[in-house]
């Protein structure tokens, strides 16, 4: 369904973290992170929904080696999601401005 209301702003939902590998679980630096960071997605929706802003998941996204930064593929994809995101904005604004006879 089409959303024909004013948006404030953006959201986009960190990647999640990947503690699997043996060299992340050293001095526990990242204990509990994957679990804490499967969460907020729902977190950063709900804070979007809050303030009237568009949210952007982050489904779909894998962090490289170290665990907390996309790869390179996971950019592409990001920035194809953005591509995405953005066109729709758009279209929304304008069939709403064409609804209101601006």
């Amino acid at each position: 369904m089409i959303e024909f209301t004013k948006k404030w702003g953006n959201v986009y939902a960190p990647p999640g973290v990947d503690e699997s590998e043996e060299y992340r679980k050293e001095n526990n630096i990242y204990t509990g992170a994957t679990k804490k960071s499967e969460k907020s997605n729902g977190i950063y929706k709900g804070i979007a929904e809050k303030y009237n802003c568009y949210f952007l998941s982050n489904q779909g996204l894998e962090t490289g080696i170290d665990g907390v930064h996309l790869t390179k593929e996971s950019h592409k994809k990001l920035a194809e999601k953005l591509k995405e995101e953005i066109s729709h904005i758009y279209i929304i604004k304008i069939f709403s401005q064409i609804g209101s006879g601006q």
